[in-house]
């Protein structure tokens, strides 16, 4: 299962997209770059609502499937959490 956080940084570093094509099949996070090591991946949905109800993914489409992106929200979520491991690795290294 592919972590909310992993979520992010994907779709962050690659400009990447969540598809969610609705029941049966679900959401699945797609790289939209030629050729990449990682393939597609279906999003847990747990992790999908999650990320949709923090706000930290955003789509403008309005039918049955819909593309979602990382949104303002969700890139300040990611600053946030790396200001964070620099941090605790700073103090962690300091003791």
């Amino acid at each position: 299962m592919i972590h909310w956080k992993e979520v992010l940084q994907e779709l962050h570093r690659c400009d990447g997209q969540i598809t969610d094509y609705g029941h049966p099949v679900g959401q699945i996070l797609f790289n939209p770059v030629v050729g990449v090591s990682r393939p597609s991946e279906r999003i847990e949905p747990e992790t999908f609502s999650l990320l949709c109800v923090e706000g930290w993914i955003t789509t403008q489409d309005q039918g049955r499937i819909r593309r979602y992106t990382i949104s303002d929200t969700g890139v300040a979520r990611l600053v946030e959490i790396e200001s964070e491991s620099k941090t605790f690795a700073r103090a962690a290294g300091g003791l």
